[in-house]
């Protein structure tokens, strides 16, 4: 099993391809290997021009003849909750889309890495993510709306659902600002970064989507206690399990066929380029989403169709009336 991950800081923090590499091993998957091309404050753009620009990308994306089992895709940390006629929107769908079939053309499945929302809401974007739930819902149906973009009848792109895995641990905190809390503990000290907790969340979401297994009983990085690890384990496998957001997963199958997949075994790769696990920093660009917000670059660069339907609350019509009502400026970092 071949696994490419494409994304940011949010990817590179803390290996989190070689933590699920190592879910997967455990889990029997011996041959899993994962390939990470990331870099600080990267959207699904950046990915496509470095296709043509960068030797590695240029030879996981086009030129490569080796498959891929997986592809999984993250965009930049804020642009996806940005859904709602909004130009830099439109242009990382647009992108995504094209990620999405090079993956196809070399035989993988497409997984889209829903990420969270920071701990305290964007404070560069303070209209449109006040606070994490906020952030979180946008940030949920623009994925969506990523995921029904890029499907097709014959080819389904896949959600995992790692930001609803950190919601479901907000839900359970009495009190979230609370440093000894376990929500709070999922993040960096910036509070949009994950720490080697919230890097362990999402790796269970991912293994859990791609499998339709637990990773309870599965052995954490060093750096995650062994009771916190199985308890976001079983975060994880919940909100999988229980197909939270209307998500369905490759593994299901027709409905009562328990029968499933985690991909089709590929040759076996080295982990590819990695970066540091720090910060990077900002290009020193802005976008500007709504009036008084803008892009505090990130999943991050600051220091930080119709197969499936999705009920749109109230206030997700609310939000998306605004943003159509709002000037937008180009620009990313």
């Amino acid at each position: 099993m071949t696994l490419l991950l494409l994304g940011n800081s949010y990817t590179f923090f803390n290996d989190l391809d070689l933590v699920l590499q190592a879910l997967l091993v455990e889990a029997g998957e011996t041959d899993a290997a994962t390939t990470r091309l990331a870099e600080g404050g990267l959207a699904f753009p950046d990915h496509v021009e470095h296709a043509s620009s960068d030797p590695a990308w240029e030879e996981a994306l086009v030129s490569g003849t080796s498959p891929w089992s997986w592809g999984i895709l993250q965009d930049q940390s804020q642009i996806p909750g940005f859904y709602g006629e909004d130009a830099i929107w439109e242009e990382s769908a647009a992108a995504g889309a094209q990620l999405d079939d090079w993956i196809e053309v070399r035989g993988g499945e497409s997984l889209l890495f829903l990420t969270w929302g920071r701990r305290d809401g964007d404070a560069t974007n303070p209209t449109l993510y006040p606070d994490f739930p906020t952030m979180q819902d946008e940030l949920t149906e623009g994925y969506l709306a990523y995921r029904d973009r890029f499907s097709t009848p014959e080819r389904p792109v896949w959600v995992a659902p790692a930001g609803l895995a950190f919601a479901a641990v907000f839900a359970d905190t009495p009190e979230p600002a609370d440093p000894e809390g376990l929500f709070y503990r999922l993040y960096d000290n910036d509070g949009s970064h994950p720490s080697p907790l919230g890097t362990w969340l999402a790796a269970c979401v991912l293994y859990s989507a791609m499998s339709g297994q637990s990773a309870e009983g599965l052995t954490p990085p060093p750096s995650v206690d062994p009771i916190d690890g199985e308890t976001l384990a079983a975060y994880a496998w919940a909100v999988v399990e229980s197909g939270e957001g209307g998500l369905e997963y490759p593994w299901q199958g027709e409905p009562g066929d328990d029968t499933g997949s985690t991909g089709d075994t590929a040759t076996t790769g080295d982990s590819g380029p990695h970066d540091s696990g720090g910060p990077t920093p900002d290009t020193g660009e802005t976008v500007s989403p709504g009036a008084g917000d803008e892009v505090g670059g990130c999943g991050c660069a600051s220091g930080g169709g119709e197969r499936w339907g999705l009920a749109v609350s109230l206030v997700a019509v609310v939000w998306t009336v605004r943003r159509s009502a709002t000037a937008r400026q180009a620009g990313l970092r």
